[in-house]
């Protein structure tokens, strides 16, 4: 039977491929040569009963034969996102060097489940994907698809999979999906928006400084991107304290993206600190369901989270005097102020960051953006 309950839904997978100077030797037919980069992008159109579609995205390789493939994302720990947030936006992932040429081949890999919150009473489930028309590993699903794509010196291109829920069926308790090209037409008509880690160099305070991607989340040659900062740039440091950007410093970046200049107009700056060698940030963007005051407490309904998964439907933010409130600072030129627990309403949108402990499913704030 058709999953009603996801009718229209799309995720779009859409890689934007820049040519730059290179010679192309023997490139006929499907041939690969001279050099480029590939950004990858997510978005979805989602509709029906579920508020939440939870999908955790490992890996996405692209080939010119069908043989030999190219990574153009890889996340090992794999990145979640909740599909539902993403009706007119692409989110742009990064940006990996590739040869120039004729693409013909799409290789995804995604965990081999969908975790499914319904509108009508927030239940949530694990569905498992069929493994029909791929492979299912050591929790892991990839399946492939022609995909073809020209890209020529000095164009862009872009390459979107379309994860076209209204096509999806439920087939013996797990989830057969239907995966097919997407026109460029939709691509074009989205918002860009990113959310990239990396470290900063060729600093101008105030004004920009490149960020310089990989190291982990991306393999072989990235392409940087230029992160402009404006008056209403909030700066921060993970501990939630206000901070000066150095370069040389590990950060990540949020804001409005223009993939054809390669530049991402930052409204956040988070500069990262390491702890035993690894980042324990987490982050979490939504609206407040309800608020404990006594307890410096709130709970609130994830719309995107970074570097983990929600263990419900809802999280539960815990708060302390050492957490920064700030109002504002979200883009669209806002100006971020100093706030304070009780600036909290329910339905407020809220950006949180701080650590989350999975077997609790808290997560202590140090630092929550209150928008307005």
């Amino acid at each position: 039977m058709k999953l009603n309950s996801i009718a229209r839904g799309l995720l779009i997978l859409a890689a934007a491929l820049f040519a730059f100077g290179a010679l192309i030797a023997g490139c006929g037919g499907g041939g690969i040569g001279g050099g480029g980069t590939v950004g990858v992008f997510i978005g979805d159109d989602f509709g029906g009963d579920y508020n939440q579609v939870w999908m955790t995205l490992y890996r996405v390789e692209a080939s010119a034969d069908g043989t030999d493939y190219q990574t153009v994302f890889d996340s090992t720990s794999g990145t979640p996102m909740n599909l539902c947030t993403l009706s007119n936006t692409a989110q742009f992932m990064g940006a990996m060097s590739m040869a120039s040429g004729q693409y013909t081949k799409a290789r995804v890999t995604i965990g081999d489940q969908f975790h499914l919150v319904t509108k009508v009473g927030n239940v949530p489930s694990d569905v498992p994907v069929d493994p029909t028309g791929g492979t299912a590993f050591g929790g892991k699903f990839t399946f492939t698809m022609n995909m073809p794509l020209s890209v020529g010196m000095g164009q862009m291109a872009n390459m979107a999979i379309d994860f076209d829920l209204a096509g999806f069926q439920m087939m013996g308790g797990k989830v057969r999906m239907s995966v097919l090209p997407m026109d460029s037409g939709r691509f074009g008509m989205m918002q860009r928006r990113g959310d990239l880690e990396g470290t900063v160099a060729n600093l101008v305070p105030g004004v920009s400084f490149d960020l310089t991607m990989g190291g982990g989340m991306m393999m072989g040659p990235m392409r940087g991107v230029r992160v402009l900062l404006d008056a209403s740039t909030e700066i921060f440091g993970e501990n939630g304290a206000g901070a000066t950007l150095a370069n040389g410093q590990r950060v990540e970046v949020q804001g409005a993206m223009d993939p054809a200049a390669m530049t991402l107009t930052a409204n956040i700056v988070r500069i990262e600190t390491a702890q035993g060698g690894q980042y324990d940030h987490a982050g979490a963007q939504g609206s407040v369901d309800a608020i404990d005051a006594g307890a410096l407490r709130f709970t609130m309904t994830p719309a995107w989270t970074e570097h983990f998964q929600p263990g419900g439907t809802s999280l539960t933010v815990q708060t302390d005097a050492n957490t920064v409130f700030r109002t504002g600072g979200m883009g669209g030129g806002m100006m971020g102020g100093n706030a304070a627990f009780a600036d909290l309403a329910q339905g407020a949108f809220v950006m949180v960051s701080g650590v989350y402990d999975p077997g609790t499913g808290v997560l202590t704030a140090r630092r929550v953006m209150i928008g307005r």
